[in-house]
C-alpha cells in the first residue's frame, strides 16, 4: 500500500511539472523574440538576478549562458543593494527572475537598475506586478500549478522559468553561429570539452615521427621507438605523406624475412594511410579508429601536410 502511494505520488509531481511545460508551448512567443534581441544586440554582459529558489535558477541560466558564448554574471537581489550593484556597467542588460515579481528585493534593485538607464528583461508569472509592468520586455508565464498537494512549493513554476532561460541560451548561441569547436575551447577539462577538442591539439603533445622512402630499417624502428607512438610517416624528399609504418608492419616483415639487410621503408610500409584534418574534433576520430581498427591516424592541414601523428590512447587518455 506504501509502495502505491509513493507511485502515486510520483506520478502527480511528473503530470504538474509536464502540464507547466506544455503550456508554454501556447505562449506569445513575440516577448521571447524581442529578449533575445535586445540581448544579441548590447555592448556589455547578461547580469541575471533573483531571490530564493529564483535565484538557483538565475546561476544555472548564467552558467548556460557563459559556456554558449554569451557573458554572463550572477546578482543576488538580497545582496545587490549592499554593494553588488557595482558590477552593472552601462550596456548591461539585467534580468531579473521572480513568481510573483512583487519581492521588495526585486522592486529595490529594479528600480535602482532603470535610475542607470540600464536595460531590462522581467521573466515571471503575475501580469500585474511591478516586474512586468516596469521592464523594458517583460516575460509573463502563464498561471502554473506548482506539484505539491497545497501549491506552495516552487517546483512546476522552477521548470517553467528554466525552459525559459534555456529558450533563451540555445537561441543566442545559434543566432551568434556558436559551434561545437567553440564549446571545446570553453570547456578544456571537462568530458565534453574534450570530446569535442580538434586532434591538432591533442597531437601537438607529440613530436611527429616520418621517414623517407629510402631510409634504412635501422632508422625506422629507431623513429617509432623514440616517440612512442607505435608508428612514423613515411614521406617523399618533397614532403609528400606516401605510407605509415606501425610496429605491427615491422613484426611481420621479420616473420617473412630472414635477411633484413637492405630493407628501407617504402619495402614495408602501407600505402595510403588513414589521415585525419586537424580541425576534427576527437570523438569523431575515435570513430575513424573504431571503424577501420586501426591504433593510428595520421594528422594533416587543409593542404594535406603532415602536421602530427594521433594513437588511440591519447583519446583514451582524455
Amino acid at each position: 500500500m506504501k509502495n502505491i502511494v509513493i507511485q502515486e505520488i510520483i506520478d502527480s509531481v511528473i503530470s504538474a511539472e509536464k502540464m507547466a511545460i506544455d503550456k508554454l508551448l501556447n505562449i506569445d512567443k513575440s516577448f521571447l523574440s524581442k529578449a533575445i534581441s535586445l540581448i544579441i544586440d548590447i555592448k556589455g554582459k547578461v547580469i541575471v538576478s533573483g531571490i530564493g529558489k529564483s535565484a538557483f535558477v538565475a546561476q544555472k541560466f548564467v552558467a548556460t549562458l557563459n559556456s554558449t558564448g554569451t557573458s554572463a554574471v550572477f546578482l543576488h537581489a538580497a545582496d545587490a543593494m549592499h554593494g553588488d550593484v557595482g558590477i552593472i556597467d552601462k550596456g548591461d542588460v539585467v534580468v531579473f527572475i521572480s513568481k510573483s515579481g512583487g519581492s521588495k528585493e526585486i522592486i529595490e534593485l529594479l528600480t535602482y537598475v532603470e535610475s542607470r538607464s540600464v536595460s531590462t528583461i522581467g521573466i515571471c508569472n503575475n501580469s500585474d506586478s511591478y516586474l512586468a509592468q516596469k521592464s523594458n520586455v517583460s516575460i509573463v508565464l502563464p498561471e502554473i500549478k506548482e506539484a505539491d498537494a497545497e501549491n506552495i512549493i516552487p517546483t512546476s513554476s522552477i521548470i517553467s522559468h528554466l525552459v525559459i532561460c534555456d529558450c533563451i541560451s540555445i537561441a543566442l548561441q545559434q543566432m551568434n553561429s556558436f559551434t561545437s569547436d567553440d564549446f571545446g575551447k570553453l570547456h578544456p577539462r571537462g568530458t565534453l570539452g574534450k570530446q569535442l577538442a580538434t586532434v591538432k591539439t591533442i597531437a601537438a603533445q607529440h613530436s611527429k615521427p616520418r621517414v623517407t622512402l629510402a631510409d634504412p630499417l635501422q632508422k625506422v624502428i629507431y623513429t617509432i621507438s623514440s616517440n612512442k607512438l607505435g608508428a612514423c610517416c613515411v614521406m617523399d624528399k618533397n614532403g609528400i605523406i606516401k605510407g605509415i609504418i606501425t610496429d605491427g608492419d615491422i613484426r611481420r616483415m621479420l616473420e617473412k624475412n630472414t635477411d633484413i639487410s637492405g630493407i628501407v621503408a617504402s619495402d614495408i610500409m602501407t600505402s595510403d594511410p588513414k589521415s585525419i584534418h586537424g580541425d576534427t574534433i576527437s570523438k569523431d576520430a575515435l570513430h575513424i579508429m573504431a571503424q577501420y581498427n586501426i591504433n593510428q591516424l595520421l594528422v594533416i592541414d587543409s593542404s594535406t601536410q603532415y602536421i602530427g601523428m594521433l594513437h588511440i590512447q591519447d583519446l583514451i587518455n582524455e
